[in-house]
């Protein structure tokens, strides 16, 4: 089967591209340069032959990884957006855990002490800042601002995250009720 020679760009440098004619036999189908047997530009019949541009390899290789990366970005922010909106949806499943967990010890009331510190605005404090409760020296000396993160670390092993700590919670280990209670907690203020 005879082949056609043509050049391209591959890289920046043109190379010859080398391609197998279709017999004279095949139907060449209007737009398709793969399966056209005539050049571009020339004319048959008074029709144009159709130019096709396809773009060097070098163009998918040079830029594949930048549309790999812009769609897992895009990904992982709409990720995390569906994560927020749980955690947030599930302030009454959040409810329920504190009241099972943590309603023995904290009140979810300002300046009500319990066995320990009230949790009402705990997020966005710093550790030992609640007055009149007596706090251990180490959470005292920890000086950490509750932020969700800190506070699922630190829910999930108190003794680990602040160690000497008095609360002798063993740790929340679900992962989905601990962002419960944290969304829950988030909306005591």
């Amino acid at each position: 089967m005879p082949f056609q020679i043509r050049s391209a760009l591959y890289r920046g440098h043109e190379v010859a591209i080398r391609r197998r004619t279709p017999p004279p036999s095949w139907p060449a189908k209007a737009g398709h340069p793969c399966l056209s047997s005539r050049a571009p530009g020339e004319t048959v019949d008074g029709q144009p032959s159709p130019t096709v541009t396809v773009p060097a390899a070098s163009t998918s290789r040079r830029f594949g990884p930048l549309v790999l990366l812009s769609v897992g970005a895009t990904l992982l922010l709409a990720l995390a957006g569906t994560m927020a909106n749980a955690r947030a949806a599930d302030v009454a499943a959040g409810q329920q855990v504190f009241r099972q967990q943590c309603a023995i010890c904290h009140a979810d009331k300002p300046g009500v002490n319990k066995i320990g510190p009230p949790l009402f605005g705990v997020v966005g404090r710093k550790t030992g800042a609640v007055p009149g409760y007596n706090y251990s020296v180490a959470n005292k000396n920890s000086n950490i601002t509750w932020t969700p993160e800190e506070l699922d670390k630190y829910l999930n092993a108190p003794q680990s995250v602040i160690p000497g700590t008095k609360m002798p919670y063993g740790g929340l280990q679900n992962a989905t009720k601990r962002q419960n209670l944290i969304g829950f907690l988030e909306t005591l203020k």
